[in-house]
């Protein structure tokens, strides 16, 4: 090119600033994963799709046998692949992490979502947990778990099903009978989460791959689910508004709608969560608590009539509060919870709802 001429300029403005959305699957190995996985990969979904197998966790060894990748054990070595991902951005639409078999998700997300010193070089956005739940072993599963409870512990498989934001029950065609009492129980454990029924990594019904990539989940509050438990009427009312299931409990708390007018109410609920999330106490409350996983939807009513809807989202200690949009019609619009799940034993659920409601008075 001669020196004088105008050298084409390349936006990088919109090319490097997009988004790309990453999501965390885990699962027990064998519980359907790789099959799942594989599916993403042939549907016909137009979506461009990194993968990263078995990056994080003790087992990747082990795993590293039933798929033709190279391990690493480390972390940080995880991170590091994916942002080498990065620099050649543009390439594709969505990342799939794949964790091991026995890996806590938890931690994996709190890296991938507000981390400030990550994200500065980075443009991914942590999309949503997902959980495959082998339909024919979760119940003996599930056994193991309550006798770890029992000792004190939280199992494995219970820590990556209230971790998730998405359950797939794989092989349900092979055990239909107890899939529903499966589903049951695993709602009971993370009443937040969705659920669907899968079939060689096929979801089944009018689910789809859509239901699983660009949900969003760190982004906004969780449609209901057919098994949550609804509040109508007074927000006081907490009828079967907890669960304990492997020793976790879940307790959803109604929320009244708070005025926007009225900033303390809403710097109170803040503080509130600030205190069971970072002192793991209940605000007036002796018995400590350990709070793993907690959602939240909060409406603020603004001076011309309007519904703000906020969302709490936090995952351990970490935690956010922030606006998702507005209602125009605030008609029949569902009542405000706060959805907590952890170790709560000992803590009677209408005691945690007085706490909220005398704390944010």
């Amino acid at each position: 090119m001669d020196d004088d001429e105008i050298p084409t300029l390349i936006d990088v403005s919109t090319a490097s600033s997009k988004e790309v959305p990453l999501t965390i699957i885990t699962g027990f190995l064998g519980s359907g994963k790789s099959t799942f996985l594989n599916h993403i990969l042939t549907a016909k979904h137009g979506f461009r799709i990194a993968v990263i197998l078995n990056e994080f966790g003790d087992t990747a060894d082990i795993e590293a046998k039933t798929v033709s990748v190279s391990s690493k054990t480390s972390e940080t070595l995880g991170v590091a692949a994916i942002e080498q991902l990065m620099t050649v951005q543009g390439k594709f639409d969505h990342i799939l992490l794949e964790c091991s078999g026995l890996a806590d998700p938890g931690p994996i997300a709190k890296t991938f979502w507000h981390n400030e010193e990550y994200l500065a070089t980075s443009n991914i956005v942590l999309d949503s947990v997902v959980c495959v739940v082998d339909g024919m072993f979760a119940e003996d599963q599930i056994k193991e778990d309550i006798a770890k409870a029992e000792k004190g512990d939280i199992g494995e498989w219970t820590r990556q099903v209230l971790s998730s934001d998405t359950i797939l029950v794989s092989k349900s065609d092979l055990n239909e009978v107890r899939i529903p009492h499966i589903k049951e129980k695993i709602q009971s454990l993370n009443p937040a989460a969705r659920i669907f029924n899968s079939v060689r990594g096929v979801l089944n019904g009018s689910a789809s791959l859509d239901d699983i990539l660009g949900v969003r989940a760190y982004a906004s509050f969780p449609s209901t689910s057919s098994h949550t438990h609804e509040h109508e009427g007074d927000a006081d009312d907490c009828k079967d508004c907890h669960s304990h299931t492997n020793g976790i409990t879940s307790v959803t708390i109604p929320l009244p709608i708070l005025m926007s007018s009225d900033q303390s109410r809403f710097d109170k609920l803040d503080e509130w969560v600030r205190t069971i999330l970072w002192d793991d106490t209940i605000p007036g409350l002796p018995t400590p608590v350990k709070v793993l996983r907690s959602k939240g939807l909060i409406l603020r009513q603004e001076e011309d009539g309007r519904l703000a809807e906020w969302v709490l989202q936090g995952v351990r200690g970490l935690y956010d509060i922030f606006e998702v949009g507005m209602k125009e019609d605030i008609n029949g619009s569902e009542a405000g919870k706060i959805v907590l799940i952890g170790n709560l034993a000992g803590v009677e659920s209408r005691s945690i709802v007085d706490s909220l409601h005398k704390w944010i008075q």
